[in-house]
């Protein structure tokens, strides 16, 4: 028997009724030692207590034995808690009044669901009932489906543009392709939301379609660079290079080497220019640098760089004329040994180095340790010689070399050194170049085939007895007089040419 909140006692006068012959009395006590005179439904304190209040109506016949026991309960209704769940989360929570009946009509808004309704507990659906109790009800839900556009972002088209995504379910997109590059992953703005293969990070927790951007890596590919002659030259731009990237790879050439080109891996010409600029694609690309030697060069055995060069030996050493290239900075110690069919020799420099300070002499290069021996190893065959570089003829340079018969000293030589070509016996024609301002002491002596001799204006100073003992000489050429005028002459033994019959 359910009574208001504010009942505090319930009259049963009228509300029990028995036979004639019977009569019944309220008890707190189901053995109805504790009788309610009052026949008044009350607490004891003479109020009803919130819930259930339990009285016992204890039936007796006329003569007083007793025929029946009945539980009354009373229920005085009390404030509870509902409480609205969606799954563990607590959504909504209301009061309501035990012993009335209760209308669930609390509608909740849940991201990513319809929903359905409203369960307890056990599972049973609940609209309306009686409560007598606290209660719990949980959100039926169903989750909503929604699309997604797939925006490959420069990759090749996918036969699916959308996709269908259940909302909080994992997901697995296609994975699209691009030349030149690899997928990572897909993107709802900046978040990622896949792998690389397209599965779910985590489950669709978008409650609205979206658009989901393919992500790329460039790829990249390699560059090998080979060489035909290592010794040629460098190259440079090999490695790994981006798809779509300009590449340019470049070749730098040794001294005594001419560039032929850039070879493909099918040995075809690409360019002969020393540099190739192209644009990177998906295949790993082989290019060959390839020199020859110069044929100046061709004789020579010689290591370079981009500005020196230097000649260790010759191939082959029968050769008649030997023409060394300007550009050569150095020559190797007995780098000419055993050319004995040499004839004439062309040579930027005298010695082992241009401008050197040591090594200075003729024969070094032919394997002499010295100019006081050098004869022994310049080869007797050995005639002629020109030299097209330098700015200095060292003391000593020529000495003893009894062979030669013509020396040519280039303009840019500016001083010939003491003793320089001294016991030069055979030697008959010397042309010494107009930037020559100095000859140096004994520069020509026991030059005895030599029989005339031109000096031009540019001499300034000729060293003492610079052409002693030149027997032979009966001319001698002087292109301003009034300079060499200038020289003064003490005695025939200190005249640099008190062998000479003719001036003019």
């Amino acid at each position: 028997m359910p009574v208001d909140r504010d009942t505090n006692s319930v009259s049963l006068s009228n509300k029990v009724v028995c036979s004639a012959d019977s009569v019944w009395r309220p008890y707190y006590d189901q053995l109805g030692q504790t009788e309610i005179p009052t026949r008044i439904a009350a607490g004891k304190d003479g109020a009803l207590e919130n819930g259930n209040n339990i009285f016992y109506i204890v039936v007796t016949s006329s003569n007083g034995s007793q025929v029946n026991v009945y539980e009354l309960t009373t229920h005085r209704s009390y404030s509870v808690s509902v409480n609205y769940y969606d799954g563990d989360d607590l959504l909504e929570t209301v009061s309501a009044y035990t012993g009335n009946e209760f209308t669930a009509n609390y509608t909740p808004s849940i991201a990513g669901y319809t929903f359905n309704g409203w369960e307890t507990s056990s599972g049973h659906a609940f609209t309306a009932e009686t409560i007598w109790e606290p209660l719990s009800l949980y959100a039926d839900k169903t989750a909503n489906s929604y699309k997604v556009t797939l925006d490959v972002n420069g990759g090749d088209e996918l036969s699916t543009a959308k996709e269908s995504v259940t909302y909080d379910s994992a997901y697995s997109f296609a994975v699209p392709t691009r030349t030149g590059y690899s997928f990572t992953s897909w993107y709802v703005g900046s978040t990622q939301i896949t792998d690389g293969s397209g599965n779910s990070l985590a489950v669709w927790n978008y409650a609205a379609d979206k658009t989901a951007a393919a992500r790329w890596s460039v790829n990249q590919y390699t560059v090998t660079l080979q060489q035909n002659n290592t010794s040629a030259g460098t190259v440079s731009g090999a490695g790994e290079h981006d798809y779509g990237d300009r590449v340019t790879i470049s070749a730098s050439t040794n001294k005594g080497y001419n560039f032929l080109g850039w070879y493909d891996a099918n040995d075809d010409l690409v360019t002969a220019d020393a540099s190739y600029t192209f644009t990177m694609g998906t295949d790993a690309l082989t290019y060959t640098a390839k020199w020859k030697v110069v044929d100046a060069m061709e004789n020579f055995t010689f290591t370079s760089t981009k500005s020196t060069c230097k000649i260790t030996g010759v191939t082959d050493k029968t050769v008649t004329e030997i023409v060394v290239p300007d550009y050569v900075i150095a020559i190797s110690y007995g780098a000419f040994e055993d050319c004995d069919s040499l004839v004439s020799i062309t040579l930027p420099f005298v010695g082992a180095e241009k401008d050197g300070t040591r090594n200075t002499h003729f024969g070094y290069i032919f394997g002499a340790d010295s100019s006081d021996y050098q004869d022994d190893d310049v080869p007797a065959s050995l005639k002629t010689v020109v030299i097209t570089g330098g700015t200095s003829i060292a003391d000593h340079a020529f000495g003893y070399c009894s062979g030669l018969t013509s020396i040519i000293i280039p303009d840019g030589v500016t001083s010939i050194g003491s003793e320089a070509f001294r016991g030069c016996s055979s030697l008959t024609n010397v042309t010494i170049g107009n930037g020559v301002t100095s000859i140096g002491s004994y520069a020509f002596r026991y030059c005895s085939g030599l029989t005339s001799i031109t000096i031009p204006d540019s001499v300034t100073s000729i060293g003492y007895q610079a052409f002693f003992g030149c027997d032979g000489l009966e001319k001698v050429h002087i292109t301003d007089l009034a300079a060499w005028c200038a020289i003064e002459f003490n005695n025939s033994s200190a005249n640099p040419l008190s062998s000479a019959h003719n001036l003019y």
